[in-house]
């Protein structure tokens, strides 16, 4: 009857590939409790994952993230809504949504990750290509004064290097990052 366990056996299914099982049951944790924030986060990623084998599947994430970032402003559901936006090609709500992420957690790793990932995306569409790379870096560059070890702003900074050419920087980076 908790929304914790249906979760659960969602992730289970999701582990196995099963995404209608798996959305079976976060339906079920949905329905056990409605504003249970981790089931409404958890139908968005489930939904983004199968995205890959349906075209559109991204537009219901955009809808369960939604409803997860109306229970409570976390961070997981604005990474979720910022990726489903960006895969949208909603760059604009991507961009704001980052922004509020950044002004109302400024201390948050994941908060600086997210609005870089938008920057990088912006980058690599060829607006302002060099402009949107550097604030990427910055970005990137403040969540690991925060977070030194964080890998995922390793990983990202060294991709948007990569994404400038900037190869034997990247793989500086990534070396560096190995004797924290």
């Amino acid at each position: 009857t908790r929304a914790e366990g249906w979760t659960a056996a969602a992730y289970y299914s999701l582990c196995k590939q099963n995404f209608d099982k798996a959305l079976m049951y976060v339906e079920q944790a949905i329905e056990s409790e409605p504003t249970n924030y981790n089931a409404h986060c958890t139908k968005g990623e489930i939904l983004m994952l199968r995205s890959k084998e349906q075209q559109h599947a991204h537009m219901d994430a955009i809808n369960a993230f939604k409803k997860a970032w109306q229970v409570r402003r976390g961070i997981r559901a604005c990474r979720g809504l910022v990726v489903a936006y960006l895969k949208d090609g909603n760059v604009s709500q991507a961009r704001g949504l980052s922004r509020e992420a950044r002004t109302g957690m400024p201390e948050s790793v994941d908060a600086w990750i997210i609005l870089g990932k938008v920057y990088a995306h912006l980058g690599r569409k060829g607006n302002s290509r060099k402009e949107n790379f550097e604030k990427a870096k910055r970005a990137y560059k403040k969540a690991l004064s925060i977070d030194p070890r964080n890998v995922e702003a390793t990983y990202e900074t060294s991709d948007v290097l990569i994404s400038e050419g900037l190869l034997l920087l990247a793989v500086e980076t990534l070396k560096a990052s190995l004797f924290f």
